[in-house]
């Protein structure tokens, strides 16, 4: 299990908790997360996010893919004692709020 602050996933079962709530996340979501948490707090570059989630990393790249995925992701976070970071010209961080 991964834990940063009331945010809680456990990437066997493919479940995310925050407090006592289950968000509802998509596959994509959930493998955006997993990367985050497992580096947190370091930034992950887009290229690293882009190559542990999709099989062309390219597609993701080259659009906005990523960031419409993470903009989902962070409203999905809301309630989490956690927050979704852009680096700009680098990646994303998740880091406690």
């Amino acid at each position: 299990r991964l834990t940063l602050g009331n945010l809680e996933f456990d990437p066997a079962a493919r479940e995310v908790r925050i407090g006592s709530d289950s968000p509802k996340l998509t596959g994509t979501e959930l493998s955006i997360l997993e990367i985050l948490m497992r580096r947190s707090p370091a930034v992950v570059p887009r290229q690293s996010i882009a190559l542990h989630v999709w099989e062309e990393e390219a597609d993701a790249l080259g659009s906005n893919t990523i960031d419409v995925h993470m903009a989902r992701l962070r409203a999905k976070l809301a309630q989490a004692s956690v927050r979704v970071e852009t680096v700009r010209g680098v990646g994303y961080r998740l880091v406690p709020a």
